[in-house]
């Protein structure tokens, strides 16, 4: 029978469908008991047969349809309880026969196993859906849309049939549906949806809701997180170990704890998860102090003045809320997803102390060699503490004559402004300090460092069009805000970039083409090895969940993720001797290596 758009045009009917499947209670007790092996494999093959429909069908059923969240948590229960694989089977294709009416799921028979999914007669043309990575279609979506789209577009393909076996059940599906040319403008419409619609309406307190957390963050990142293989992350151990960890009873805060760790695996610096809240209202505030490794103890390093009557640097921090403060920092290691350790380390500090805003930390310190117990309370956020910290390092100075140290992040423009014009052109040696995000900083600086014109790596977006992380196709991007001509005056090729592990993204940006354009010495510790635009989409209206969808290699091709930029010479890290005395060794080092 011929597949064409009217074939989907059934909204109304996958309401129906949900209204007359049996739903458990929210407050049935079965929910607090973990899930079995069986129930395991069960929701496993759903989990796998729910991402090919929702990412790969070209259905425009499929398109237009934003009760995910209420399919699954009416099918979950059903899907866990099925007792042999044709149940299974069975309860999988009642749930997508709208949204997806080709769809083959039975269990494995070599005997038996079927291509004659849809005709092969067309008389018009063919379209799939091409998923530059993952643009939620509008659903979920949040403001950070940038590059991402998905959509239904044609395709010189003639039918395109993607078949496998998962744990022992044989899933077939069309990834080209036939579609006529007066029904084709339909795909190219899209209803408007408020992702607030969502917000209050499912609770953690359901074992389903938790479950479909999983389930849709863990398929968007196994087929648009760019950096599955080059990070050796074995999607499927991830799935099963944190389906079985929240199908057991947990609170809001275990829960919450259990997203950082579930975002933890994928080693991706952008990865993580916020309440889906205004920023003010996040779990993001700390204390206005910096606490930092050294020398393998925690210590302050940094103290605002309103706590200089409590604190000093260099005091040592023994216990957090009366757990030892080292497996206090190593517990918060292990929740912070980071490709290099760099990253990890400097994250762990900023946001050791973290929770939300107006409550209480209890800290215990040895202070000249006496122990003090403070409750501190969380007052500022732990980007503007971080920015606070490290602005105690100057904007510049002279280091002698007509040599300066130029404090790039956090420059305001006024003065980035000021010394572009009237210091810069005449220095001799320039130190430019990294080690931070640039947020004010402007691209002209590197003009001026430059004899012609730059070009950023090969930035491209992965396209998918097939459920396989073996069959990704890239996109380039168009990066002209990277391409820049030289300008006059030409600074001093005497230059000194300091970097350090909170170099990511943007900051990685501007070092790749200075490492390659060899515009100065990078001198300090390795970066965050972490870049490209980030995407975001809200789950269940719940949470907020930010990875990176862009691959971002290096200018010969080769991998930057994980590796980060390295350094041509090393800094240690910090001594207490250094942090007692004011000494950065980052700076001192620079100044040497200054012709």
């Amino acid at each position: 029978m011929k597949r064409t758009v009217f074939n989907f045009l059934i909204c109304g009917c996958i309401s129906l469908l949900l209204l007359l499947a049996p739903i458990y209670s929210y407050s049935s007790p079965k929910q607090a008991q973990s899930v079995s092996e069986k129930g395991l494999h069960n929701i496993s093959v759903f989990n796998k047969v729910y991402g090919y429909v929702r990412h790969f069908s070209p259905t425009l059923a499929v398109d237009t349809f934003y009760g995910w969240e209420d399919l699954l948590i009416t099918y979950l229960p059903l899907v866990e309880a099925a007792e042999s694989d044709l149940e299974l089977c069975n309860i999988i294709k009642t749930c997508f026969i709208q949204l997806e009416p080709n769809l083959v799921v039975n269990p494995f028979d070599k005997k038996n196993q079927s291509n004659k999914l849809v005709s092969t007669q067309c008389n018009s043309f063919y379209v799939h859906r091409y998923s530059k990575g993952w643009g939620n279609r509008n659903e979920n979506t949040t403001n950070m849309k940038f590059l991402y789209t998905s959509k239904i577009e044609k395709c010189s393909t003639n039918l395109n049939l993607y078949k496998t076996t998962y744990e022992n059940i044989f899933i077939a599906m069309p990834l080209t549906a036939c579609v006529s040319d007066s029904t084709y403008k339909f795909y190219n419409t899209s209803s408007e949806f408020d992702p607030k619609a969502k917000k209050g309406k499912y609770s953690i307190s359901n074992k389903y809701v938790r479950m479909g957390i999983i389930m849709e963050v863990w398929n968007v990142q196994e087929y648009f997180y760019p950096y599955m293989e080059e990070m050796k992350i074995d999607n499927e151990a991830i799935f099963k170990k944190y389906l079985k960890t929240v199908s057991g009873e947990m609170n809001e805060q275990h829960f919450f704890e259990t997203l950082e760790y579930f975002g933890a695996e994928y080693k991706d610096g952008h990865a993580g998860f916020m309440p889906y809240a205004p920023m003010a209202e996040w779990p993001d505030f700390v204390p206005p102090l910096k606490i930092q490794l050294i020398e393998n103890k925690l210590i302050v390093t940094y103290v605002a003045d309103t706590l200089k009557h409590l604190i000093n640097i260099g005091d040592k921090v023994t216990s957090i809320d009366n757990i030892s403060a080292m497996d206090f920092f190593k517990k918060k290691q292990q929740k912070i997803s980071s490709a290099t350790q760099t990253w990890n380390k400097y994250t762990a500090e900023s946001e050791l102390l973290i929770g939300y805003k107006k409550t209480f930390v209890k800290l215990d310190l040895l202070q000249n060699g006496k122990r003090k117990t403070l409750s501190l309370i969380r007052n500022v956020s732990a980007r503007t503490n971080d920015a606070n910290a490290n602005k105690i390092r100057p904007e510049i100075y002279e280091i002698k004559k007509d040599y300066y140290y130029v404090n790039l992040c956090y420059l305001s423009d006024s003065s980035f402004n000021y010394i572009s014009e009237n210091i810069l052109p005449k220095a001799k040696g320039i130190v430019f300090d990294f080690r931070g995000y640039p947020y004010p900083v402007k691209y002209s600086f590197l003009q001026h460092l430059a004899s012609d014109t730059i070009f950023p790596p090969a930035w491209t977006v992965p396209v998918k069009t097939y459920p396989n992380q073996n069959d990704i196709k890239r996109d380039t991007v168009n990066a002209s805000h990277w391409i820049h001509a030289p300008l006059l005056p030409k600074y001093t090729e005497n230059i000194v970039f300091l970097v350090n592990g909170r170099c990511i993204s943007a900051a990685e940006s501007f070092l790749a083409i200075i490492e390659h354009y060899k515009f100065g010495k990078i001198v300090g510790e390795q970066t965050a090895g972490t870049n490209g635009n980030i995407n975001s989409f809200i789950v269940f209206g719940l949470y907020q969940f930010w990875h990176t969808q862009m691959y971002t290699p290096r200018y010969d091709g080769s991998q930057h993720h994980g590796v980060g930029i390295i350094p041509e010479v090393q800094i240690k890290s910090a001594t207490l001797q250094d942090v007692l005395n004011g000494k950065d060794q980052f700076v001192i080092k620079a100044i040497e290596l200054l012709r």
